[in-house]
Parts: C-alpha cells; sequence; structure tokens
C-alpha cells in the first residue's frame, strides 16, 4: 500500500487536543506510573523515531526505580541519622530497610504513624520534582506547530521530521502533549506508506495506557485500510468498551468501514450506536444522522424534529438532507437557502446547494454558489466534484469559454485527469467555432 487516507478524519484522525489519560489517582500508583511513563517516554522518542524493544523498556523502568528509591531512601536516612534519641534512631532506620524495599514503592501501612509523617514529607518533594515543567517546552512546541503547517500543505516528509523533534524535546516527559504529537506522527507515517511504524506509535501509545479510546479506534482504522476487517473491528469494539458513550467514535467506525466495503460490519456500529438513546441535543442530531445513513427517514425526521425545536442549525441541514433523499427537493433547497444566509461559510451547506441546483438543472443559481463552495470547501473529492459541476454547467449554458477557463483551472489542480485533458481539446475547438 503506498499511502493510506482515511476518510473524513475531523478531530477524531487529527486531533488537536487529547484528553488526559484516565490512571489510578492513588499515591504510589501515581508516582509509579510517572516513572513509568518516563521510562516509556524514552523509547517513544527515540531518534530513529522507532520505538525500542520491550528488554530495553524494562531496563530503563528498573534503573528509574531504582535510582528513585536509592533517593527516597537517602533522604529518609538524613533525617533518621540525624536524630539524636538512640531509641527512636534505630527503630526508624529498621523500618527505613525493612518496610521500604528497593524494588516497587510499596509502603507498609501498618508502620508507625511517625515514620508515615516523615516519609510523606520527603515523598511530596520527590513528586514535585517528577512534576517539574520541560524547559525545552517552548521548542518542543514550536516544532509541532511547523509539523501541522507541513502537514496541512500536504509535505508528510518535513512534517514527520518536525514533529519527531518535538518529541526529542518533550525531555522525557507524557503528557497530552505528547500524546497528541504522537497521533500526529502515526498519520504522517500513514501517509507515507510506512504503515508498520505507524503501527507501532499506536501500540507504543496502548502500552502506555491501555484505556486510550482514541489510539485503539486509529488502530481499528488502520486495520481497516489494510482490509484486515476482523482486526479492526477488534479494535473497535476495544475504543467502544473505554468510551462507549461517544456517538462520533460509532460514526468514525461506520465511515471507515464502508470506505473499504465492509457495509455490514460498518452498520453494526450505527445500530449499536442508537441502543445508546442519548436525549441531549447533540445525541439527537447523531440519532438523526444515523437513521439517514440507515435510510430510515421517518425516524430521523423525528429525532432531527427534536433537536430543531431546540435551536439546532446542524439538525436543520440533515432534515433537508432527509428531505433530498425522500425526493422533496423544493423543501431542501428552502432550508439551505435559509440556513446559508447566517452561515455563508458553511462547506457542507453551499455543497448540498450546489448539488440540488445541478440536479434540478438550474445551473445559473449553481454557479452562484459555486465559487464560494470551492473556496471553502475541506474535502478533496468535494472539491473535484464542486470543480466538476461548474465545467458542466457552463457548458450546459453554452458558455464555452468560461467552461474552457474552469477546465484549465482544474487541471492545474488534478493534472492526471486524462478525461478532462480531452474536454479542454474539445472545448477548444468549440472556443476557436
Amino acid at each position: 500500500i503506498k499511502a493510506i487516507t482515511i476518510p473524513n478524519f475531523d478531530t477524531s484522525i487529527i486531533p488537536e487536543k487529547v484528553a488526559q489519560s484516565q490512571i489510578n489517582t492513588g499515591f504510589w500508583a501515581l508516582l509509579q506510573r510517572k516513572i513509568h511513563g518516563v521510562s516509556r517516554g524514552l523509547c517513544l522518542q527515540s531518534e530513529s523515531g522507532h520505538i525500542c524493544p520491550d528488554f530495553l523498556f524494562e531496563i530503563f523502568d528498573y534503573i528509574l526505580m531504582r535510582t528513585v528509591c536509592t533517593i527516597f531512601r537517602r533522604r529518609v536516612r538524613r533525617y533518621v541519622y540525624s536524630i539524636k534519641f538512640l531509641p527512636l534512631r534505630v527503630y526508624l532506620t529498621h523500618c527505613l530497610w525493612y518496610h521500604i524495599p528497593m524494588r516497587g514503592l510499596r509502603f507498609n501501612m501498618n508502620t508507625k504513624k511517625r515514620l508515615l509523617i516523615i516519609l510523606a514529607v520527603f515523598a511530596a518533594l520527590l513528586l514535585t520534582a517528577c512534576t517539574l515543567p520541560n524547559p525545552r517546552e517552548k521548542d518542543e512546541l514550536s516544532y509541532r506547530s511547523a509539523g501541522i503547517k507541513q502537514l496541512n500543505k500536504g509535505d508528510y516528509k518535513d512534517a514527520l521530521t518536525a514533529f519527531q523533534k518535538a518529541l526529542d524535546n518533550s525531555n522525557g516527559r507524557i503528557s497530552a502533549v505528547e500524546l497528541d504529537i504522537c497521533y500526529y506522527k502515526a498519520f504522517c507515517l500513514i501517509n507515507l506508506g510506512r504503515n508498520d511504524e505507524a503501527m507501532e506509535v499506536y501500540d507504543s501509545i496502548i502500552a502506555y495506557d491501555k484505556k486510550e479510546a482514541k489510539a485503539h479506534l486509529l488502530k481499528g482504522h488502520l486495520y481497516a485500510a489494510l482490509n484486515e476487517i476482523d482486526k479492526a473491528r477488534k479494535e473497535y469494539d476495544t475504543a467502544l468498551s473505554y468510551n462507549g458513550g461517544d456517538y462520533a467514535y460509532y460514526l468514525a467506525a461506520y465511515e471507515n468501514l464502508i470506505y473499504v466495503g465492509a457495509n455490514d460490519d460498518a452498520e453494526s456500529y450505527l445500530k449499536k450506536g442508537l441502543d445508546l438513546k442519548g436525549k441531549s441535543t447533540s445525541d439527537y442530531v447523531y440519532q438523526g444522522r444515523f437513521y439517514l445513513l440507515l435510510k430510515d427517514y421517518d425516524a430521523a425526521k423525528l429525532v432531527l424534529s427534536e433537536a430543531i425545536n431546540e435551536g439546532s442549525g446542524e439538525a436543520r441541514l440533515y432534515m433537508a438532507e432527509v428531505l433530498r433523499e425522500m425526493g422533496q427537493e423544493d423543501q431542501a433547497y428552502g432550508i439551505y437557502e435559509n440556513y446559508i444566509k447566517n452561515n455563508k461559510n458553511d462547506p457542507n451547506a453551499l455543497y448540498r446547494m450546489v448539488q440540488i441546483l445541478m440536479n434540478s438543472g438550474e445551473y445559473e443559481k449553481a454557479l452562484t454558489y459555486v465559487d464560494e463552495a470551492i473556496a471553502v470547501s475541506d474535502a478533496d473529492n468535494e472539491k473535484k466534484e464542486l470543480l466538476e459541476d461548474k465545467i458542466l454547467a457552463y457548458e450546459k449554458l453554452n458558455m464555452y469559454k468560461e467552461a474552457m477557463t474552469a477546465v484549465k483551472e482544474y487541471i492545474k489542480i488534478y493534472p492526471d485527469d486524462a478525461a478532462l485533458k480531452k474536454e479542454l481539446v474539445f472545448l477548444s475547438s468549440r472556443v476557436s467555432d
């Protein structure tokens, strides 16, 4: 596979922000998690861009745990040795060496409370040290921004380099920012055809936090694109087990399975999503979309009406789509027209408006919207279709000179389209006549 492009990435594929991982908030669990995260971070952020083997990670983990325990023990020991009352000093020394093992940060809560107070003071200092800010954070964020700019230009190679440099400047820290960069890095690897490396990035995120639903979802997308549907379903199901209340996850699974032709598997996720039966405005919008995709138009109208009554403009657009699918294009056109008056830069509404007008043969009206739709469109397939509609509209109106200009505009963006090159030859002959 030369490159994999997952459709409709939206925020589920290129996240601008990543939610903080759910972690055990117990003190020792949190402390051990931080130490574990630093060692995993060293593996995640290797210079080559590859993940270190597991045995190296275990070595990092052991060394860091041992170092922390040693520092912790030394700090407590200094305080204990300063106690002048000999019996207490002997007793605390005994507790220090027999109740705080070298490996693992276990703490025997049956020891005397006075030892707990001493340990708590030094533990607070140690935990503070673990959460110190990254001194190279400015460089890290700068490289991240540069990577996003290159990504938006479609330059995945340079974007990958920038994201790797961002990780190299993370100073071993793993937070929401570093996870975000890892997702960007994996996206670049996929589009460069380096699917195994992208899979490794997702695996490393899951190793850090197995409940990171986004990583499971994106790993499922990659499996689907590689036509490994059973593995994709397994990852989707895992993602939903951790974040099953989010309709966007069900929709993302559906869209990517549809893209690879697994229609029956795709529809099963819409049906699972409908079982949530949410009652908020956004829930009604999602339910309307799901019913629309399942071609249950009556049910779609019912739930979308609830969302419209609660003031959802988005629901109006989907209602127009339902009416259009039911053959009521005049009503759909009216909804789009009213919506566009207040939302002139909405690419979806403008695209749908052009489609309705082209289907009804109102080419002059279509041309009044098509340039606006092209300018704001953020989906390549829709932009391509809009440019084709523009050419067709001019041809239908016998405006061959304008059609030829539109074809030239199209070929600049899509130079490999042989059919439109032939169309340009045809239009040249008509203009010369």
